[in-house]
């Protein structure tokens, strides 16, 4: 089932985990040792993928679903994948991960969900992948030139195995992609987690 503009979730996060996104994003830019040369572009970077993680385990748990972190993120050493455990309906734990996306380009979700994709390192492919999507509104009034709530969303999820239906015979590259007008809705997946 495709993703319609219907389908897509509207940024959503409570003041508190915003702030603990924060001082997640600083902890990791003090403590990782992360070959980033410029310290500003990894703070918002961390944000903002941080910011992700939290919007999308908020939601599920919005809809009654367990969920966890797979990480520590107090650890000295902080783990910087964006991965979460939830149960399926057989009581098994799957890992999910959440991967962001900024568009710079496009700022209409019809235009978004047409012409970008999640595009993931078929190494970084998890049982379940959901797309948080940022943008910003260059062209348009009032600007929006950072990341920001109010302009962001949970597109879809795909599983592992969308990822090699979509994948043709004999493909080279280790990036793997899906249309996000061609992931699953969101709340499609509710009926399979506990």
């Amino acid at each position: 089932m495709a993703v319609l503009i219907e389908d897509v979730v509207p940024g959503a996060l409570n003041e508190r985990e915003m702030c603990e996104a924060a001082a997640f994003a600083y902890h990791v830019l003090t403590h990782s040792q992360s070959t980033r040369t410029d310290m500003l572009t990894g703070y918002f970077q961390v944000l903002i993928e941080e910011v992700a993680e939290r919007m999308v385990i908020q939601w599920l748990r919005e809809h009654g679903k367990f969920v966890e972190p797979c990480g520590d993120k107090g650890a000295t050493q902080p783990d910087l994948s964006h991965e979460i455990w939830v149960t399926d309906v057989r009581g098994l734990k799957v890992r999910a991960a959440i991967h962001t996306f900024l568009s710079t380009n496009k700022s209409e979700i019809p235009d978004i969900l047409e012409n970008h994709s999640l595009s993931v390192d078929a190494a970084q492919i998890c049982g379940i992948n959901f797309s948080v999507v940022y943008w910003y509104q260059l062209r348009e009034k009032p600007r929006v030139k950072l990341p920001a709530i109010q302009h962001a969303a949970i597109i879809g999820w795909a599983s592992d195995k969308n990822f090699r239906e979509k994948t043709p015979a004999g493909h080279t590259s280790k990036f793997l992609a899906i249309r996000f007008s061609e992931l699953r809705p969101a709340n499609e997946l509710l009926q399979y987690l506990v």
